[in-house]
């Protein structure tokens, strides 16, 4: 049974993939054995993009356009191969990326939950888990300290260091 808009072409498989929400897309045949995750960084490729916070394990997403409507479904398992997904009922051959907001503290990566975020919201995030009583927050390369409770607009791929500074809370 064919699923609708599942096309093989040569023995490979035609796909499109959209930037979301309303971005630019490309389409392009990939292997039934290649992965889902294969899908993703061949899009983000080809739309140049950077995959954070790298492309063997990005924290973007994969989905699959609904049937038959303009939405997506949740995110994919980048693990699965392309075949066998596509060979399922209620599956697409179009796809959509949703970039997420990856920013970088020290060697550990993060989501941020909002576009703007204090220095004391960004090391409590559950993958930085830094303790803001002990720990002062800079930019990457520069020796200015972020004051604590000021919002700072954040950008995707941005970086962070994070000292140690022994001050425990003491007014900053």
């Amino acid at each position: 049974m064919a699923h609708q808009g599942n096309e093989s072409v040569g023995g490979a498989l035609k796909v499109k993939v959209q930037m979301l929400p309303t971005g630019p897309d490309v389409t392009f045949k990939i292997e039934h054995e290649f992965t889902l995750g294969d899908v993703l960084r061949k899009a983000a490729e080809e739309l140049h993009e950077q995959l954070y916070p790298n492309a063997t394990h990005p924290s973007d997403h994969l989905r699959n356009q609904i049937p038959g409507a303009d939405e997506f479904g949740p995110p994919l398992h980048l693990d699965e191969l392309v075949g066998e997904f596509l060979r399922r009922p209620g599956t697409t051959n179009h796809f959509g990326i949703e970039l997420v907001l990856s920013i970088r503290v020290n060697a550990r990566w993060a989501i941020a939950t909002a576009e703007s975020m204090t220095p004391k919201q960004i090391l409590g995030l559950p993958h930085i888990n830094l303790n803001p009583d002990e720990y002062t927050l800079y930019k990457e390369g520069s020796s200015e300290i972020l004051p604590l409770d000021t919002p700072i607009k954040l950008h995707r791929g941005e970086k962070f260091d994070a000292q140690k500074d022994g001050k425990y809370g003491g007014g900053r």
